[in-house]
Parts: C-alpha cells; structure tokens; sequence
C-alpha cells in the first residue's frame, strides 16, 4: 500500500500523534501518527505507522521516514524507509513472506529466516510492536530474533533482542 491521504487520515477515530526526544545521541527528535483503523488499538487491524527521525551525531546528521504496513497482530508487514543525509535520498523495502521471512528491496534474504518482527534502529516505534506481540506480564522477560535495520546506513542483519515488562502500560489498569 501507499501512505494515506490527510483527508483519509481524519477520518480514522483512532489516529494518534506521537512525539519523543532521542537521549542516545546528542540531538535526535521523532515524530509518528499510527493509524488505528476502525476498531480498538487492542487486536485491531492497525493499519498504518507514519514516523520521522531527525539526528544529529558528532560530525554527521540525517533525517529518516519510516511507514509500516501492520497487521491486526501488531505484526509489520511492509516497511519503507527512507534516509536524508548528505549523500542522495535512499530507500529501502522491508516485507514479510510468510510468517517468519523477508524480502528486502524485492530480494529474499534466507539469513533473516526466523526473524519475528522488523526493527529499525531510528526509531523506538517498532520496538513497540515486538512489545505488543510478545504481552509480557509485569517482571516476565523475553529474547526474539528481529530483523534490524540500520540507520543510516540500512543494512538488515538479524539480531537477537531481549524485552523485559518493568510496569503497568501508563493509562491502563495493565
């Protein structure tokens, strides 16, 4: 699919806007809008995440946008991104073929096979859908495969990453 039109996008009662401030590089600001679709943020058919990153490290900066495809399980389906720096714009597709594979810029990639979810590194969005997946209790803990994606230079490689609940969800009684 392509990114929804802004007259599209007000029409979903359940279309938020996110905001955050980086704290692992010196000056990093993201922005997002996630697209509930018509149901319940809870086992939804999410629809769509829209989000920027703009960073600023040492002696580079870049900006990047990210738009996910996802599923009513909080699984990406589809993933482009696109990263400004001072080289030309450049992009990147992410799919999912099946339950646990991956097509990169149209190619399958095999050493990504048993990657459960898609995570880029830009962004702390998509750790929320691993998040969501995995329904972690208060104290329980986990390790996945993901299949991360390097920002700026956007590379794939998969990684093992390991998730931990330390609270209740803020605004929830969970």
């Amino acid at each position: 699919g392509s990114p929804p039109s802004l007259s599209q996008l007000h029409r979903h009662a359940l279309y938020r806007y996110i905001a955050w401030k980086r704290l692992d590089v010196p000056l990093g600001y993201g922005a997002a809008t996630v697209d509930w679709g018509r149901g319940e943020p809870e086992g939804a058919d999410l629809g769509s995440m829209d989000a920027v990153e703009f960073i600023q490290e040492r002696r580079r900066s870049w900006g990047v946008r990210i738009w996910l495809s996802v599923d009513e399980t909080w699984r990406c389906d589809f993933a482009l991104v696109n990263v400004l720096s001072r080289r030309p714009w450049e992009s990147l597709t992410v799919e999912r073929d099946g339950d646990m594979n991956w097509v990169v810029n149209g190619r399958r990639r095999r050493s990504l096979h048993g990657c459960v979810e898609l995570d880029i590194a830009a962004t702390p969005l998509t750790n929320t859908l691993a998040i969501r997946q995995l329904g972690l209790k208060v104290g329980e803990e986990a390790m996945i495969n993901v299949a991360w994606v390097d920002v700026p230079s956007l590379r794939v490689t998969p990684v093992q990453q390991g998730y931990r609940r330390i609270g209740p969800i803020q605004g929830s009684d969970g």
